[in-house]
């Protein structure tokens, strides 16, 4: 106390610079206390989140039942640096949902340029908050925002898909073997692998005349309306036939589609015994193919090749006038496959 009042004597003026350096520390933290209190009402669902799980913070703003909010020992909000009193995100659901949402929108743009407008009504938020999204999906490199204001897929996220598409040994193993075919044939040739559950298209030739299939590699192939899945499905043991059954939802996508287990266990009987398989408009009623399977050298299978066609230019007979080539070609991938 004496030390005080020896510096106001000894410094007349600073009394009123304390009092003004005082004033304006309280009115910045009026100004912080203000700030997270309006975070807290517009962001209930994280503010819970982070009371119920963030660690105890004796320098963080405490918020009161009346709405206020005041200094104090109170678990689960991050201190406020400077003016700034956001609440800061935390592993758990929030971060499970946000990740889940760019990987919905950039499966969307995949499929075709989309507007701001397009994207806020296909998953039914405000512009403002995909916005957001976009934009930071655009900073990372996995969007593009075209000049006629669609955005686009970007070019970081295509160098990581080719860079792990070339780290599949069956693509880069019949990927020549494929463009002969295609060659021959004139339809579109795809190549389908088994990877874990899932039956995946990795290659995809398309047709020289110009018409292009809705099938796009990485897609996952439904296993029980598809000639490459059938085809695959007829090879494997009945344990891990039944596991890549699991998540099938017997949907009828056209008249030929198989809509039970029992008609398709027949089917994959008679495909297991004569080798190959035929896909008889049973996803899309405008196309149709024939498929077999690619095995390893121990003779398990790991995927399989197709001849695809629209049933305009090419019915299954036509097709099936190419039988011997694809037989042969699969047969020479599962020799190099070693």
């Amino acid at each position: 106390m004496l030390h005080y009042l020896h510096n106001l004597l000894r410094h007349p003026m600073s009394f009123e610079h304390r009092f003004a350096a005082g004033t304006t520390s309280r009115l910045l933290r009026r100004t912080q206390r203000s700030r997270h209190t309006e975070c807290l009402r517009r962001h209930p669902r994280q503010s819970a989140l982070l009371a119920s799980t963030a660690p105890r913070d004796d320098c963080a703003v405490r918020a009161t039942p009346g709405g206020s909010a005041r200094r104090g020992a109170w678990p689960g909000f991050a201190r406020c640096d400077s003016m700034s009193a956001s609440l800061r995100p935390i592993p758990g659901d929030t971060v499970s949902q946000t990740v889940q949402r760019a990987t919905e929108l950039i499966e969307f743009i995949a499929e075709d340029p989309r507007t701001l407008a397009e994207a806020a009504e296909k998953f039914d938020v405000h512009r403002s908050t995909v916005f957001r999204q976009l934009q930071t999906l655009e900073r990372a490199g996995f969007l593009v925002h075209r000049s006629d204001g669609r955005y686009a897929i970007g070019p970081r996220i295509i160098s990581i898909a080719q860079h792990a598409l070339e780290r599949i040994d069956l693509r880069r193993i019949a990927h020549d073997h494929l463009i002969r075919l295609q060659t021959r044939a004139g339809c579109t040739v795809h190549l389908a692998q088994l990877m874990e559950n899932s039956i995946v298209y990795v290659d995809k030739i398309e047709d020289t005349s110009g018409v292009r299939m809705y099938s796009r590699v990485g897609r996952t192939v439904l296993p029980q309306a598809t000639g490459v899945g059938k085809a695959i499905l007829a090879q494997l043991p009945a344990a891990r036939r039944d596991a890549v059954l699991a998540g099938v939802e017997w949907h009828a996508y056209t008249d030929t589609t198989l809509t039970d287990r029992k008609s398709l266990d027949v089917e994959l009987d008679r495909i297991a015994r004569r080798g190959w398989a035929v896909d008889d408009s049973e996803f899309e009623g405008f196309t149709n193919c024939i498929a077999t399977p690619v095995s390893n050298s121990d003779g398990t299978v790991v995927g399989a090749i197709s001849l695809t066609s629209l049933k305009a230019l090419h019915n299954l007979d036509d097709l099936r006038t190419h039988l011997d080539d694809l037989l042969e070609t699969a047969s020479r991938v599962s020799r190099d496959l070693g």
